[in-house]
């Protein structure tokens, strides 16, 4: 028996294997850049075209640059590192790259948790006065140094040793306590507090959508009609939201039982870790390129046409079609107004019911 030739046909299925993975996992850092490049710059353009902002727009734009950050920074120095196999960005990066791509992690979740809030004030509280632009902005930088504060202590125990940024913990308890902080404060804290604001807000609208249909039982169709329309604007606007909460969660989670079961578990003895790795870092990565496609329609419209009228029509360039376009694509995370579950509005309708009535009986 040939064990030599064994042990070779061995060795070489294990370099086809990872040299499928290695393209596999290429191909997906590339196409995830791309797109969650593109993606989040138009989210930005299209905010940045609107005329007036409302807070919770404010609140995507601080999403929409986070992902942005993920998509531009994080993937081509992730794929540099993987492609040369060693850390070539110096000790004062070693201290930077990777502590930041955490502290994007937790400023996205800290800002889906304000867009809650700015719903959940809005519809169930709609007495409150409405959120301020001023207070959006603190509530944004709020969400920046959280995130920092979280991450410092992995920032500076992180040192470059030969051609790695690798960690150095003085006990085994601090990694410990870092890990379960992060989860704890930069994902399952906030997703708690994000659920319950969401539960809270359905419950408010549907209570609202029956009074308003009991109400309007039986009376002037169109007025009706409007009622339900209003109401429906903002059940989507909630669903869009909650939506964005739920990728947010599933993309993320492994990431965080991976280190959970490295740092508690027998993670650290497990052959293929650092493979899994990878891939878990590309599930959150591909948060950042989903959320445009949740927040927006991305409509493609141009197209090849024969047609010379319509190919003049559209001679301007990318940026110029899809600034002029930016209205309709941002349309569909455009705050509706939450007049639907504000006194005023409906005592309004009511008045508006009276006065059509008595000109019926007149």
């Amino acid at each position: 028996m040939d064990l030599n030739g064994e042990t070779n046909d061995s060795v070489s299925i294990a370099n086809i294997g990872s040299e499928i993975t290695q393209v596999i996992q290429l191909s997906l850092y590339v196409t995830v850049s791309f797109v969650g490049s593109l993606g989040n710059l138009l989210v930005c353009v299209a905010i940045y075209l609107q005329k007036k902002r409302k807070p919770n727009e404010f609140f995507i734009l601080n999403l929409a640059i986070t992902d942005l950050g993920a998509s531009i920074f994080s993937i081509p120095l992730d794929l540099t590192e993987l492609l040369s196999g060693k850390f070539l960005l110096g000790f004062t990066m070693c201290h930077v790259v990777y502590p930041i791509q955490t502290v994007l992690m937790g400023t996205s979740v800290l800002t889906l948790l304000c867009l809650s809030t700015e719903r959940h004030r809005a519809i169930v509280s709609p007495l409150k006065p409405k959120l301020q632009e001023k207070t959006a902005f603190v509530m944004i930088t709020a969400t920046w140094l959280v995130s920092v504060a979280a991450v410092a202590p992995y920032a500076s125990i992180l040192h470059l040793e030969g051609e790695h940024c690798l960690e150095k913990w003085p006990r085994d308890i601090y990694v410990k306590t870092f890990t379960i902080s992060v989860f704890l404060l930069l994902y399952f804290v906030p997703l708690l507090a994000i659920t319950v604001n969401y539960v809270r807000v359905m419950q408010k609208l549907n209570c609202e959508m029956k009074r308003l249909k009991h109400l309007f039982s039986g009376r002037n169709h169109s007025l009706c009609k409007h009622v339900q329309k209003r109401a429906d604007q903002n059940v989507r606007v909630v669903k869009v939201f909650v939506t964005a909460v739920v990728v947010f969660a599933i993309c993320l989670l492994p990431n965080h039982v991976l280190w959970l079961w490295h740092d508690f578990g027998d993670g650290k003895n497990f052959k293929y870790f650092n493979e899994v790795v990878v891939f878990c870092q590309i599930m959150v990565y591909i948060n950042s390129a989903i959320n445009p496609f949740i927040f927006g329609k991305l409509r493609l419209n141009y197209c090849c046409n024969s047609s010379d009228k319509k190919r003049k029509h559209s001679e301007s360039s990318l940026i110029s079609r899809l600034s002029s376009n930016a209205p309709k694509f941002y349309l569909r995370v455009r705050e509706m107004s939450d007049i639907m579950s504000r006194p005023s509005f409906i005592k309004r309708v009511q008045q508006q019911w009276q006065v059509e009535e008595g000109e019926a009986v007149v």
